[in-house]
């Protein structure tokens, strides 16, 4: 028996493998990188850890499906981004990168725009609020799987927000070290 051919010797060429946020469950409309696990440049093989994915519902660790250079991170860390966003690209070091950019821009006006419908059926999204200390109110950002588990605690995220020194995403630490503070 012959082993396999290169494939490049007969011009075929393994395509770039775009790392993308896809609609792991039904209701899923977003997602957070966690944090990347390899650097650009770092070698990828099947089945590695790239980065930490973060849903309303789990964290979990995005496994390689492709070999080769993470040749690209489209989204940092604690990024929020829509399903269908590109976050990463995996590709032999001499391969040309497809233009990731222009792909999770159409994504963002679709998602805009399908949003901007949905706001005009259903009117206003509820929000958490709160006040900034001089009487403006303002939206709480959060993490999502932070949101989950302060509403599992029966925590106001505006607390978590208050207690923060910095104004900044609340993230799932800031309110686990918020429940350990007020037992």
């Amino acid at each position: 028996m012959r082993p396999p051919a290169d494939p490049r010797r007969y011009g075929v060429f393994r395509l770039a493998f775009l790392i993308k946020i896809e609609q792991w469950t039904e209701n899923l409309e977003e997602a957070t990188v966690g944090g990347w696990l390899k650097a650009e440049g770092d070698p990828v093989a099947v089945g590695d850890s790239v980065v930490e994915i973060i849903t309303d519902k789990v964290t979990f660790e995005w496994e390689a499906e492709q070999g080769g250079t993470l040749r690209r991170i489209a989204a940092s860390a604690n990024s929020v981004v829509p399903v269908g966003y590109c976050i990463g690209v995996i590709a032999d070091a001499d391969e040309s990168l497809p233009d990731v950019d222009a792909m999770n821009e159409a994504v963002r006006a679709e998602k805009l725009r399908l949003g901007e419908e949905r706001a005009l059926a259903l009117g206003p999204p509820p929000r958490v609020k709160h006040t900034d200390g001089l009487g403006k109110i303002k939206r709480v950002r959060a993490v999502p799987a932070a949101r989950r588990i302060a509403r599992e605690a029966g925590i106001d995220l505006a607390e978590v927000a208050k207690a923060l020194t910095e104004d900044r995403r609340i993230t799932v630490e800031d309110v686990r070290r918020f429940i350990e503070g007020n037992g």
